[in-house]
């Protein structure tokens, strides 16, 4: 009794889309409808996101690039000056950094305020600022902040007389605004 229910079952789901297809095939120029409706799902894709991942890995791409090129660029330039102190010797120069480039991005700022159950809800919403110039829209930029170094390794020649390595440490820390503490100095070969 059980296997007679199912099998009705399925002969009226097989009949079911026997008449769906039916209708289907009955219907003029079906194929220009199907195709118009696959070209609509392609863009719906294209233009929801489907490209902003690409944007994001390119951006990713260059804010690494970027920072590779600023440390290193801080580097030869940190070497540069501790080369001239007296007594120093021949210089070699690491950097570790935290982060990459940062933008603080100008928003503007939308409070509203709802009341419920005799609770009042406030909702504040930030939304970037946004210009078009040449056809493509961007934020606008207030401050670009460069990648936050965390610590520095120094290795110098003249590195073993101790007045040295605290010349060394001084400048470091006021080229470039890091504590002492994040500052290692080596004696060279």
């Amino acid at each position: 009794m059980f296997l007679m229910s199912e099998h009705k079952k399925d002969k009226q789901k097989t009949k079911l889309f026997a008449k769906f297809f039916g209708k289907l095939k009955a219907i003029k120029h079906i194929e220009v409808f199907i195709s118009i409706i696959f070209i609509v799902i392609i863009l719906l894709i294209y233009f929801s996101g489907g490209n902003a991942q690409i944007k994001t890995a390119t951006n990713e791409e260059n804010k690494l690039s970027s920072t590779i090129e600023y440390v290193k660029e801080t580097e030869e330039r940190v070497k540069m000056v501790l080369s001239k102190i007296q007594g120093v010797g021949e210089v070699s120069v690491m950097i570790n950094c935290e982060s990459g480039y940062a933008l603080k991005v100008a928003y503007t700022t939308e409070t509203t305020k709802k009341s419920e159950n005799s609770v009042i809800i406030e909702t504040v919403t930030q939304t970037p600022v946004l210009v078009t110039n040449n056809g493509e829209t961007t934020p606008i930029v207030l401050e670009y902040v460069s990648p936050k170094i965390n610590n520095i390794i120094i290795v110098a020649s003249g590195a073993e007389n101790t007045n040295v390595k605290l010349e060394l440490i001084k400048a470091v820390e006021s080229l470039l605004g890091i504590p002492a503490s994040s500052i290692q100095v080596f004696t060279g070969n």
